[in-house]
Parts: structure tokens; sequence; C-alpha cells
């Protein structure tokens, strides 16, 4: 008995390694509904660079100096001063998501990128294919912004956005932000011919839209971000070789279970004293 309840959890196990690694892949690429969607629009004409928003931050998560969620620098080119945020920018297409193994990075259903430090590895993964060069690593545990999901699930804006004195921060249902980015963009062309509105479609579409007087490059950021080869190796695992491994780990379930019945058969033939021979 013993032996057979032993094999029974063996073919459970197996089987259900094969249906798991079989969801796991597909589960990284769920679809976002559009009307569920959020975002923070950051209009970086209008920021004056007072840091009440990377202030705000910092305090309400007690994140170390040295390791915060948000940082806004600014530099001067051609008598022209750029703004420019660097936190994480909630891409809808998420390489992060796709690259972490123990999914300590998920996506929420308004499309933000989220953090579960409590399962994180610390092994990197994230870091190496983030285009933005976003993520870190603090105390082995994955850094980065967190989205605010304790105030925006009550119907409250993000901390960084609460504290803008100027208003140069504003949160809202993504369709509503895009619209009025694009307005602020149009209304900006006279004195920044070059204005536009980056992030509307850039990796699938990002949850931090920039309202930008300049070329995405001129303030650091990359026009059209790409997947480096990592994740590229990664996405092919999962789409090709994750295939492969599912259907041998279900074959191995259901050749086990083909054993295992064989076996009980005969032991239960072997019990009962076998057939007699005529």
């Amino acid at each position: 008995m013993v032996i057979n309840m032993e094999r029974r959890r063996f073919i459970k196990t197996s089987l259900t390694a094969g249906f798991a690694v079989a969801i796991n892949p597909l589960s990284a690429a769920s679809v976002l509904a559009d009307n569920n969607k959020e975002a923070i629009l950051m209009d970086n004409v209008k920021c004056v660079n007072c840091q009440r928003c990377v202030k705000a931050c910092s305090d309400l998560y007690e994140v170390d100096p040295n390791h915060p969620y948000l940082i806004v620098e600014q530099h001067k080119k051609d008598g022209m001063l750029y703004k420019k945020r660097i936190s994480c920018m909630h891409c809808h297409d998420a390489p992060c998501v796709k690259a972490c193994p123990t999914r300590t990075l998920y996506k929420g259903d308004n499309g933000f990128t989220y953090v579960n430090r409590n399962t994180c590895i610390g092994c990197g993964y994230c870091m190496k294919v983030c285009p933005y060069n976003i993520i870190s690593l603090y105390k082995n545990r994955v850094n980065k912004c967190v989205g605010c999901r304790e105030l925006t699930s009550r119907g409250m804006l993000p901390r960084c956005v609460s504290a803008c004195p100027v208003r140069a921060l504003q949160f809202g249902a993504r369709e509503k932000i895009i619209a009025a980015g694009a307005a602020s963009t149009d209304s900006l062309t006279t004195k920044y011919p070059r204005a536009n509105l980056y992030g509307g479609s850039t990796l699938g579409g990002l949850g931090v839209l920039l309202i930008l007087g300049d070329n995405p490059e001129a303030y650091g950021y990359p026009e059209e971000p790409t997947l480096n080869l990592l994740l590229r190796g990664w996405k092919d695992y999962l789409h090709t070789g994750g295939l492969f491994v599912t259907a041998a780990v279900a074959a191995i379930g259901i050749a086990t279970f083909g054993i295992a019945r064989k076996n009980y058969k005969n032991e239960k033939f072997s019990g009962d004293g076998g057939a007699k021979d005529e």
C-alpha cells in the first residue's frame, strides 16, 4: 500500500509539473484591458526640479537614500534645461516581468508593474533586461518604484503626484492621460518645435508618459527601447524550448503512469496467487 501511495504521488507530481510548465510561460503574456489601465503623466517642461516628488516617495517608503525609487535629474544643453525622471516606466510589455523566474515582478490590473519582494531571490535578471537601466538590487532584493498600489487602490494619487506643487505630474485612466498629454504637447510646439509625448506605444505602452520639449535622446531616453539578448534568449526558451520541456515532462508523467499501472497489476496478480497453469 505504501509503495502504491508513493507511486500515486509521483504520478500526480509529474503531471502537475507538466501542466505548470505549460501554463507559466503564457502567464507573462496576459493581456490587460485598455479601460483598466492607468498612467502617470510627467510634464518635463513644466517641472521645476524642486525634488518634492523624490522626497515624498522616499519618506513614504523609508527607502535608503542611496537606493531611491525615484530620481529627477537636470542638465543644460544649448541654453535649455532638461529635467529627466528616472524611475520604473511600468512598460505594458515589461521585459522584467517576462524574465523574472519567481514572479516577484508582476502586472497589476491597471498595467503597473508591482513587486513582491518576499519572493525575490536576487538573481538580477530583471536588472539585465530593463531597457531603461532602472532596476537595482538592494540587500539582494529587487529595488524599484512600487506603483503606490496601497494608495491608488483606495482612489488616492501616487505619492509623487500628490506632492508636486506645480502640477507637473498627473495620474488617471491611461486614455485620459494620453489625451491630456497630447493636448499639452500641441500647446508647446510654438516654443518647442520638437515637443512630443513619449511612451504612448513604447514597449506596448508605458505606464509613465512624458511630455518632452525635445527629442527623447536629448533627455537621455531611448527613442525605441529594444530587448537585450538575454531576454531574447529567455523568450526563445519560453516559446520553443519551454514547449519541448512541457512535452517531455508530460510524456514522462504519462509513461510513469503506464509503468505504475502495469506494476500495480503485476503486484495484484502476484498477491492473488497468480493464474493456475493448466
